[in-house]
């Protein structure tokens, strides 16, 4: 099947270039038709990636592949040396080969950030923080100027501990959806892995 791709080919370069994907062994000679749905998707990958294209498009390439296909092809993608762009919800996979995320907002917006998945998820804490802290900063900014209104003064009010409770509670309460979501996901991708849902 590797063949049809370069029909030229030393058979040890494509055997070798096969084992990087798992195929070794007498494994090499299997039948497509006989081949698992894993194993089909590692040896699309394998064809695909070996006639060395400048951009691989993927999408969500590690769903209904185990642990070591995932790795093997976390290898083999490292290696290539064109451009990949990829939608993916395996934030493991993203942080191995990302060097760039592009993040559709819910307002419609793209933002674009150069770094892994971890990287851009940092970075997104700290702006959602950055932004609570202005809206906290507006809210107190408001009763200051009432407050000055009513009084004839110019005092301002520095942040109550109760407000910087509020915001820790919500960023808190944020995390944990976040977590219980990760969770499902983990769930779903396992129960998608099951040869008998797949």
């Amino acid at each position: 099947e590797l063949r049809r791709v370069s029909p030229l080919a030393d058979q040890v370069e494509l055997r070798s270039f096969l084992a990087q994907f798992l195929f070794v062994g007498d494994n090499v000679k299997t039948r497509v038709g006989e081949l698992s749905g894993g194993e089909k998707s590692r040896l699309s990958l394998a064809k695909l990636i070996y006639t060395q294209p400048n951009v691989l498009l993927l999408d969500e390439p590690t769903n209904h592949l185990d642990i070591p296909s995932r790795e093997a092809l976390e290898r083999a993608l490292q290696r290539y040396e064109g451009a990949i762009l990829t939608v993916s919800h395996d934030r493991y996979f993203l942080d191995q080969l990302a060097t760039q995320i592009f993040s559709f907002e819910p307002n419609g917006k793209i933002e674009i950030f150069n770094g892994n998945y971890s990287e851009f998820h940092e970075w997104k804490e700290r702006n959602i923080i950055l932004e609570l802290s202005k809206i906290d900063g507006l809210k107190k900014e408001t009763y200051s100027l009432e407050r000055t209104k009513k009084h004839n003064s110019p005092e301002t009010v520095p942040p109550s501990k109760n407000e910087k409770r509020k915001i820790r509670n919500r960023i808190n309460e944020a995390e944990k959806t976040i977590s219980q979501i990760e969770e499902k996901l983990k769930q779903i991708m396992s129960m998608m892995n099951r040869e008998d849902v797949a």
